[in-house]
């Protein structure tokens, strides 16, 4: 991520964020290289149907939603019981509040290689941001033939926020099936995919 790269992660997958094993109980683990400063979360989530809010403008326009019910199917799942706002930004929330997905670019680690991400068939491709109506922004990227013209309707060249040349990195504390099945999430983890 210090180079651009990013990643998601999903309920017990937390452990490789944070550390320790993937039914994290307590706040300070081992290993992970996220601060647990930053991110707490436990294995204390309860099964059943949580509605929720996207909090995100740009995440909400492109799901066409802003409201949904997530089906936490699983006995427990990893709840976020504390984390840095200053941090993570908020995607989606349950009605009191409490994140149940979000995302950073905050992330550095020093003495890291300058290592380029990606290989030669994807280094053709350019981030611009977009901005829709109702001043909604999102970031994509795009081969580089269509940077001029996207540029010709008002995009920018580079990500919509952010001064940092890291990547992102994603949480949701929902989980998701090999299947595919899961539910309305499925719009929520295509942005991701778009978005990483």
């Amino acid at each position: 991520m210090a180079n651009g790269g990013s990643i998601y992660a999903s309920d017990w997958d937390v452990a490789y964020l944070v550390g320790g094993t993937d039914n994290t109980s307590a706040c300070a683990p081992a290993g992970g290289f996220v601060p647990d400063a930053k991110l707490c979360s436990l294995n204390q989530g309860s099964s059943g149907i949580i509605p929720a809010t996207v909090s995100n403008a740009g995440l909400a326009a492109a799901l066409g939603f802003n409201t949904l019910n997530i089906d936490f199917d699983l006995g427990v799942w990893q709840k976020i019981t504390n984390y840095d706002p200053t941090y993570w930004e908020v995607l989606v929330k349950d009605m009191s509040n409490n994140p149940l997905m979000i995302r950073t670019n905050h992330f550095t680690a020093t003495g890291v290689p300058n290592t380029p991400v990606g290989n030669a068939p994807n280094t053709t491709f350019t981030t611009v941001c977009i901005t829709l109506p109702g001043n909604i922004q999102i970031s994509i990227s795009v081969p580089q033939v269509l940077v001029p013209y996207l540029v010709a309707l008002g995009a920018t060249v580079g990500p919509c926020s952010g001064s940092s040349n890291s990547g992102y990195i994603y949480y949701t504390s929902f989980h998701n099936h090999a299947s595919g099945n899961i539910g309305n999430a499925a719009g929520i983890l295509q942005y991701v995919i778009l978005n990483l």
